[in-house]
């Protein structure tokens, strides 16, 4: 049943089917607006994103993804948005980038560390290596106390794939971790199963 029709401001209601293919079509056009030697879009469904290491390039991106948006008539909820940077020397650079609204109603939020969808990027090597040490000592923890509960081998497995897998290893690769890490974890699912 596709009913009355719905105003919308983009020519196309979020939830029909069309408006899939439209997301899949902008960001498609999104990556090749962007997309040169030293810019690298990154994408997932309504997030867009680049990484570059020179500053001159990411300030080019950052005016294709102004134009690009605002000619198709999308808005940038810049609440959301953010530049971030492994080196001082770049966020500060990025900092300018706010006289690109004249008006000063745009805020340019420059983060030394953030969380996008779920992963945690921060530019010390240690920060990020203790976070993850620290998720796989809480997994680590989960999988003994699943040891202890009276369940057949099948229910573990369930509950170590549910709890104890995804809390060790999500954002794990944003980090620099030892083998020794992984072996723990492996012996801890391992007595969890046998006792």
């Amino acid at each position: 049943m596709l009913g009355p029709p719905i105003a919308s401001t983009t020519g196309a209601p979020e939830g029909d089917s069309l408006s899939v293919l439209a997301m899949l079509a902008l960001a498609t056009a999104f990556h090749w607006s962007v997309a040169n030697d030293s810019v690298t879009p990154h994408g997932y469904a309504d997030n867009w994103g680049w990484s570059t290491f020179n500053f001159g390039c990411h300030r080019m991106a950052f005016a294709s993804v102004l134009n690009f948006s605002s000619s198709l008539r999308l808005e940038i909820d810049f609440d959301k948005s953010w530049h971030w940077s492994i080196t001082k020397e770049f966020r500060n650079a990025c900092l300018d980038l706010a006289h690109l609204f004249p008006s000063g109603d745009i805020p340019i939020r420059v983060e030394s560390h953030v969380k996008d969808l779920g992963e945690r990027f921060h530019s010390g090597k240690n920060h990020s290596a203790w976070q993850c040490q620290r998720k796989i000592a809480e997994a680590e923890a989960r999988a003994k106390r699943i040891k202890s509960l009276p369940l057949d081998i099948q229910t573990k497995a369930s509950l170590i794939q549910a709890s104890v897998w995804p809390m060790a290893l999500y954002s794990a690769d944003t980090a620099f971790l030892g083998m020794v890490h992984f072996q723990t974890l492996r012996s801890a699912a391992l007595l969890a199963f046998v006792g």
